[in-house]
């Protein structure tokens, strides 16, 4: 598997991520389950039928026996965005400062995941991270963020 840097059109979304990988590649890398569940439509039910959806889809390429996971592929849906050499600059930053003012970090979260398939998990995360009160009703205890 090689990575390369340039596509034909100079798009970043279909410049390639890396090249020359195997269907079971694809499936190791991708997140392709989330994919179909996030569309709401039934996994297939061979690796074939997965890789043409990706492949008309533009989140992979065809050449020759084997296929590259074009930029689009990897950003949205990589289990692992680390494995993506020129990704991984790309990965979900957040950064909770102790102040208006960006002198004392409290915390900050790196995500690895690609930004579709680690949308939810980065979302509960930030809300952990939220101010919350606890509003007693009058048999019910209810959390509030503010």
């Amino acid at each position: 598997m090689k990575t390369q840097y340039k596509s034909k059109d100079n798009n970043f979304d279909t410049t390639i991520a890396l090249s020359d990988v195997t269907p079971a590649d694809v499936v190791r890398l991708l997140d392709t389950q989330s994919y179909f569940d996030l569309l709401n439509i039934p996994y297939p039910t061979t690796q074939d039928g997965v890789i043409e959806r990706f492949l008309s889809e533009g989140l992979i390429t065809k050449n020759k026996g084997t296929y590259h996971i074009t930029n689009l592929g990897a950003l949205l849906f990589a289990k692992d965005l680390n494995k993506f050499d020129n990704l991984k600059r790309k990965a979900v930053r957040v950064i909770i400062y102790e102040s208006k003012s960006k002198l004392k970090t409290i915390r900050e979260q790196i995500g690895i995941k690609g930004y579709a398939v680690g949308f939810t998990g980065l979302v509960n995360w930030i809300n952990s991270q939220l101010p919350a009160n606890e509003v007693i009703g009058e048999a019910l205890r209810k959390e509030v963020r503010m």
